[in-house]
């Protein structure tokens, strides 16, 4: 079921392990652990108020993949770089916040979009 989800909905993914790096640090690859490329389904969820006349003021945004592909969980860190490469440049790096396991054998890797000037 995955596969089918997937074929129709994904779209190439990369985890790429980062170091040293913060909100304000960009870092720099992290070439001790592997670089996973697989297929992911990026989800944004919304919210909004009438105080706010319904406009956006904060969102979740995640990437749900496959749990086998990531390996051990433990071994992903915070500030590592998820990166959607069919993407235009600057709506395509995203930073690692955290990850949660579920039921259905996908994890849901939460994430924050980096500004355009932020290496992939």
């Amino acid at each position: 079921m995955d596969a089918i989800v997937d074929r129709q909905f994904g779209e190439p993914v990369e985890f790429r392990p980062w170091k040293n790096s913060g909100v304000r640090n960009e870092g720099e690859p992290d070439p001790s652990r592997d670089v996973v490329k697989t297929v992911g389904i990026e989800v944004t969820l919304s919210e909004g108020s009438a105080i706010t006349g319904g406009k956006q003021f904060s969102n979740s945004v995640w990437v749900s993949v496959e749990e086998s592909v990531l390996g051990d969980l433990a071994s992903w860190k915070k500030y590592d770089r998820i990166v959607l490469p069919e993407r235009p440049a600057g709506q395509n790096v995203f930073m690692w916040d955290h990850a949660l396991p579920g039921a259905t054998g996908r994890i849901e890797v939460f994430m924050t979009r980096l500004s355009p000037v932020s290496p992939p």
